[in-house]
This record gives C-alpha cells, sequence and structure tokens, in this order.
C-alpha cells in the first residue's frame, strides 16, 4: 500500500510554480516530497478550485 501525501500550502505553491515555470505536471510530481501523479490526480478531481488553479498555472507556463 502506498502512503497518501498530505496537500499542503507549500506543496500546492511548488506545483503551481512550477507549473508557470513551464515545467510538466509529470516532472513536477518526479520530484521528491511531490505527490505521485495518481494523487495529483486525485486532488484535481476532488477540488475544484485546486483545479482551476492548476490550469490557470498551466496556461501561464504555455508562455514560457
Amino acid at each position: 500500500m502506498t502512503e497518501r501525501l498530505e496537500r499542503t500550502d507549500e506543496i500546492t505553491t511548488a506545483i503551481l510554480e512550477g507549473l508557470e515555470a513551464g515545467e510538466t505536471i509529470t516532472s513536477i510530481c518526479a520530484a521528491d516530497g511531490m505527490p505521485s501523479l495518481s494523487t495529483f490526480q486525485r486532488w484535481s478531481r476532488s477540488d475544484h478550485e485546486f483545479d482551476d488553479a492548476v490550469l490557470a498555472a498551466m496556461t501561464r507556463g504555455l508562455f514560457i
């Protein structure tokens, strides 16, 4: 059984800043201390505000 990582403000900020810098979610999730891709997807599905923030950060990251 895999350990579930709790979403903190620090992790959320790191994810959003990485996306805004043009990083992929796959590379962000591969870093130490970051959630697995499946955990990230679960967070996005269950929290619409987080999902909206991720989409906005990805959009900003496209300009990088």
